[in-house]
Formats: C-alpha cells, sequence, structure tokens
C-alpha cells in the first residue's frame, strides 16, 4: 500500500463539502451531488491498495478485510440510525414514518440502492422527506467491497498475469452500460446500480495497479492535477438536477478525481495537492464520513418541522451543527471502534454486528407492518382519512389502462350514473382525477353521468410534452382523447382540468422546473418558451373543440400548499398553530398563475371559450388558502384535493351534470 496520502483526505473534505453544499442548496453548487463520484473513486483506490500490498506479502485474509469495513462504517452508521429512528418515532406522520421503516430494512441489508431505485428518484420532491436517502452510496460501496475482494483474490490465483486487462475490460464494460443505459432514458438504475457505478471504483482500482505510466515531468503532474481539479469543478457548478446523470457526464468528475490521485503519485506533490494536504482540507477529510452521514439526517428532520423553508441562518446552523455532530461522531465513534483491535475481537466484532443490524431489521419491518404506527397520534386518523377514496384509486388503475391503449380504453373511464349516455367530458391531469369523489357523487344526485379523461402529468395541450419527463407519449394520447371526443357527438360540454401553472414551470421550491417542447415544427420558435408552446398547445385543442361545436369551460387551478399536509398536521401537534394559518397567502397563488389567467381570458375574449369556472375562489378564505373544514382536510397531499375537497366543490358542476 502507498504510504499516507493527506492530499487524498483532501480530496475527501472536497467531496463531502460539495455534497453538503449540493443538499443544503448553497448558490452556485448545483452539481454537488458528484461528490459522490469522488468517493467512489477514492474508495477504489484505497481499498485496492489494501488488497493488493496482501495479497503481495501473503497476509489477505477475507476475515480480516471484513472486520475491518465493520469497523470503519458500522459503528457510525449505527448510532446514526439509533438517533435517527427515536426521532422518526417522536416527530413523523404514519405515512413519513412507513418510509423511514422501509429505509431502515434496506439500509441495514445495504440494499438502500435498489429500494431508492424502484421508489424514489434522487431529484424528485418526495426524497426530501428521505431520511436515509444518502446511505444509496453506502449501498454501492458495501456491494463493491462484497464483491471485489473475492474476484480479486481467485484472479490473483488463477489469472495474475491478466489481472490488469481483466480490471480494464470490466471498467470499459461498466462505463459502455452506464452511458447506454442513461441514453436509453434508465436514468434510474444507472444513477444507483453497481454495475452502471462499478468503473468509477476501477478506476481508482487501475490507479493503484499503477496501470498508468508514472509521471516524472513536473509540468506535466502541475498540469493535471490543475486539469483534474478544473473537471470535478465544472461539474460542481455547471451540472444541475436536470443533467442526465451520470452518462456521459460522470466522466468529469471521476476522470478529475483520477488525475488528482495521478498527480501525486511518487510522492510528487503539485501546488494543489499541497494545497488539498492543509490539516484544515485533511481534518474535514478524516470526518467526512460522519458528515457526510449525519448532514442529511439533520437537514431532513429540519424541513420536515420547519415546513421546508430555510434561510440562510438556518442553513449556517445546520452546517455548523452538522460539523459539531460528526465531530463527535468521528472522535467518540469512529476512532475507538476503529482502532480497537486489541480490546475487541474479530468474533466479537462480527457478532455485535449481526446483532444490531437484526434490532434495525425487526424495528423497520416492525414500523412497515404496522403502517407506522397510527395510533401513537391521533393526528393520523385525519391524515389516513384524507387518503381514503375509492374513486381516485380506480382512477389511477385506469390510467395505466389508457396509457398503454388510447384508442380503446377512453370510452370504459364513465362515472356517475352509469346508465345514463355522458354528455360531459372532462379532461386533465392527477388534478381532474382529485375531483372524481364529488363529481361522482354530485352526477349520480343528478342522475347523469360523465367521461373522466384524466392521466397524471398530462394536460389537454394538442403537440406539447414535458421533456423533464421525457414524455413523448402525451401528445399521441391527447390526440386520441381529442378525436373520441369530437366522433362521440353525444358529448355537449368538456370542461378542462388541470394544475396549469405547473407546466408554465411555476412548482413548489422542490419541483424541479418543468420544461415544455412540441412535436408541432411550425411552433418550434417557441423552443424554450413555455409560455408560447402552452398558449399554442391550449389554443390548439379549444379550437378544435370549438370547431367540433362542443361547449368549452376552462376550470381555475386549486391552491397548491406547497407542504404535505402530514409536515402540517405534524407541525401543528407541536406548536399548536391552526392548519389555515400554515398555508400560503392568496398572493402568492395569484402571482404564480397571473400568466394561466392571461391566456384563458384571451381565449374566451376570443370566443374560443365559453367559461372559465373559478375553482381556485372556494379555497380562500381572505388571504389564507384553506385546507382543512369541519376537521377534515381537504387536501390529500400538497396540490391534490382529498374526498373532502372535492365534495367541497361538488355543486359548482351541478350545472354541467345535467342531461337533456
Amino acid at each position: 500500500m502507498n504510504n499516507y496520502r493527506p492530499d487524498i483526505d483532501g480530496l475527501r473534505a472536497i467531496a463531502v463539502l460539495v455534497v453538503v453544499f449540493f443538499h443544503y442548496k448553497v448558490a452556485y453548487f448545483t452539481g454537488g451531488f458528484v461528490g459522490v463520484d469522488v468517493f467512489f473513486v477514492i474508495s477504489g483506490y484505497l481499498i485496492s491498495s489494501i488488497i493488493f500490498k496482501d495479497l503481495e506479502n501473503n497476509t489477505f485474509s477475507f476475515l480480516a478485510f471484513y472486520e475491518r469495513r465493520i469497523r470503519r462504517i458500522f459503528p457510525a452508521l449505527f448510532v446514526m440510525l439509533c438517533i435517527s429512528t427515536i426521532i422518526a418515532l417522536i416527530l413523523y406522520d404514519y405515512q413519513t414514518l412507513v418510509e423511514f421503516g422501509k429505509s431502515l430494512v434496506s439500509t441495514v441489508v445495504f440494499a438502500s440502492n435498489f429500494n431508492f431505485h424502484r421508489n424514489v428518484g434522487y431529484f424528485a420532491i418526495s426524497p426530501q422527506q428521505i431520511t436515509l436517502l444518502h446511505t444509496w452510496s453506502l449501498a454501492i460501496e458495501e456491494q463493491f467491497y462484497l464483491i471485489f475482494p473475492i474476484v480479486i483474490y481467485f484472479l490473483n490465483k488463477y489469472q495474475a498475469s491478466k489481472i490488469n486487462y481483466y480490471i480494464f475490460t470490466a471498467f470499459v464494460l461498466s462505463l459502455g452500460l452506464c452511458i447506454f443505459l442513461s441514453e436509453q432514458q434508465h436514468l434510474q438504475f444507472a444513477f444507483y446500480m453497481l454495475p452502471t457505478r462499478a468503473w468509477e471504483f476501477l478506476l481508482g482500482t487501475l490507479l493503484a495497479l499503477r496501470f498508468f505510466p508514472s509521471l516524472y515531468n513536473k509540468k506535466i503532474y502541475h498540469f493535471f492535477s490543475i486539469l483534474g481539479f478544473g473537471l470535478i469543478f465544472l461539474a460542481v457548478f455547471m451540472f444541475s438536477s436536470t443533467t442526465k446523470y451520470p452518462s456521459y457526464y460522470a466522466l468529469l468528475p471521476v476522470l478529475g478525481t483520477g488525475l488528482l490521485i495521478y498527480s501525486g503519485e511518487n510522492h510528487h506533490q503539485s501546488v494543489l495537492n499541497k494545497i488539498l494536504g492543509y490539516p484544515l482540507l485533511v481534518f474535514i477529510g478524516k470526518i467526512s464520513y460522519s458528515l457526510y452521514l449525519w448532514h442529511w439526517v439533520l437537514y431532513v428532520f429540519y424541513r420536515y418541522f420547519s415546513l421546508g423553508f430555510f434561510n440562510s441562518l438556518d442553513i449556517f446552523i445546520l452546517i455548523i451543527s452538522s460539523f459539531f455532530l460528526s465531530f463527535l461522531s468521528w472522535r467518540y465513534i469512529e476512532q475507538p471502534f476503529r482502532y480497537s483491535q486489541k480490546n475487541i475481537s474479530y468474533k466479537v466484532a462480527y457478532k455485535v454486528a449481526f446483532v444490531v443490524s437484526s434490532f434495525f431489521l425487526i424495528v423497520g419491518l416492525t414500523i412497515y407492518i404496522t403502517n407506522g404506527f397510527p395510533s401513537r397520534f391521533p393526528e393520523n386518523k385525519i391524515l389516513m382519512e384524507a387518503q381514503k377514496d375509492s374513486l381516485w384509486d380506480y382512477k389511477s388503475k385506469h390510467e395505466a389502462v389508457i396509457i398503454a391503449h388510447p384508442d380503446t380504453a377512453i370510452k370504459y373511464a364513465i362515472l356517475g350514473k352509469k346508465s345514463e349516455i355522458p354528455q360531459l367530458a372532462i379532461w386533465g391531469d392527477s388534478h381532474a382525477k382529485a375531483l372524481v369523489g364529488g363529481l361522482d357523487d354530485i352526477a349520480k344526485t343528478n342522475n347523469s353521468s360523465f367521461f373522466m379523461m384524466s392521466i397524471n402529468g398530462r394536460i389537454a395541450l394538442q403537440n406539447i410534452y414535458r421533456t423533464t419527463e421525457t414524455d413523448t407519449l402525451t401528445p399521441y394520447i391527447n390526440k386520441k382523447i381529442l378525436e373520441f371526443i369530437i366522433i362521440h357527438p353525444e358529448i355537449k360540454t368538456v370542461l378542462l382540468v388541470g394544475r396549469w401553472s405547473f407546466y408554465l414551470g411555476y412548482g413548489n421550491q422542490f419541483e424541479t422546473p418543468q420544461v415544455l417542447a412540441t412535436t408541432n415544427k411550425k411552433w418550434n420558435k417557441c423552443d424554450g418558451n413555455n409560455f408560447c408552446l402552452f398558449e399554442n398547445g391550449l389554443r390548439e385543442t379549444v379550437y378544435s373543440l370549438h370547431a367540433a361545436k362542443r361547449k368549452i369551460v376552462l376550470v381555475t387551478d386549486v391552491p397548491d400548499l406547497y407542504v404535505y399536509p402530514n409536515n402540517l398536521i405534524m407541525r401543528r401537534k407541536f406548536t399548536g398553530e391552526k392548519l389555515n394559518d400554515l398555508t400560503p397567502r392568496r398572493l402568492l397563488y395569484e402571482s404564480n398563475n397571473k400568466e394561466v389567467f392571461k391566456i384563458f381570458n384571451k381565449l374566451k375574449k376570443e370566443g374560443l371559450v365559453d367559461e372559465i369556472l373559478p375553482l381556485h375562489q372556494q379555497f380562500f378564505e381572505g388571504e389564507k388558502t384553506i385546507m382543512e373544514e369541519n376537521n377534515h382536510l381537504l387536501y390529500r397531499d400538497d396540490d391534490h384535493l382529498s374526498y373532502w375537497g372535492s365534495m367541497k366543490v361538488r355543486k359548482l358542476f351541478a350545472k354541467y351534470m345535467k342531461n337533456d
């Protein structure tokens, strides 16, 4: 193994700092997530150096290797999990606690990446509430540590002369798979899985093997260190949550890290390697593991309680707190356990790791099986009630059929009194679907029926789709829905419903701003202009319906809460605040929907739209947004109405539910 290199600890410091700044949304660090890639290369380099040194000295032992990993990783992780579990049981509502339980189980078996690959997008809104999301990278590291020593041991034993060739081949294949799957839009798999991340570790392995020619020219290793540093920070400052990552883009931080490690070999010390070896950076590098563990859980817990709103002082305090906890963890947990071989035998280390892991496994499974112990707080009953809506579930299942078979499935989306031929069609996204409970009730009361043509994330904009969802199927589905309405003359009225402002880029603070694109070449002049594309797409829809002599009603959207009701309910539990005092003000809604109203009014003035239904007005009381009424939640999440919300507004739609 190489002699200790302080610059590598400094490089660890850079890696963890950019991750922390990214998670805390510090300005300009939009690509700070690449710090994990830096960690992967460093891990591959250091672990490979240890293994090859032991193999060379004939002292390699699987038991000793995995014992060192246990001492290095488990103690600080277990303490973080213990404290996080206690806080989660006290603070979280039942739904959030269930997600915590699932994460806890996957964390202790080092399968977090599988869990989050299936259920969570790293850059989506929901991860902001996943306490153990950051353990996905630990899972990948542990999977690498489990497989890699075994492979290397047998290669060294039977194919020692070709080991460099095999490692390089594996590096190329993994990199190729990463790029291929990313380009095929399998970004979740490419991001979270070892086969597409292994090349990052293997670059470190190649460096440990001295696969690349040694450097003796000072100018070259100075140049390589500067280039490596530049590549890493180019990624940090230029990438963002909209970057198609990892794909080719991961080459920047990975090669940059490789160049910095490479330029510091043979005791060469460029200016940058010396800077990385400064005591402060080395210290941060030493506590980087604990800092990585603690910074995220502090962020998630604080965000949950503070309703997701941070100011600069909050961020500063959280970062300082993360450093303080990390120092304590490193000094009093990491260090004693890591260097306690004389006091604790490897058998004891294995047994303790197994017992504690089993304990957390049981706790996590219990939380999951009991549905988050809903009886802990009476507030959970209100939340559970808001989620109950059988028609929401029915429509969710029906959407999948419409997406797969839009030609034949639309005609079956009939609600209300199904014996009546529908004269009304409601067309929109999930905000239309959120109305089904109340609309079904009022339709049955009026002996009427209606077509519900709602599909999540798709509003009635012809020839328009969202690039942020890479969904070019939307224009086809919308075309089929339009054709269905036109060829069925019994449909007299069409209500268009949607989360309109969202498609113009006005999501909440944790959502990726939407970017629209078009399949209509005539509208290419609108590229990059959401307003232009939105207006053209909606105009095309209403023009076609108007030409087919349908009555067209544009329904304004309900106000966004911008925060999940779960957070608000639990905040009220601890502070006693009224829910309706915690919601956004009317001014924010009006500001975010100003452009929507402008387009709506323009189309009505031109005679293409018959009516604008101001649904949003039902959810304001003065300047407050109303989310609770008669002890019922009107929202099921941050922007969708609950069954009770739909019942509140059902009478607004009564006049459209009368058959001729």
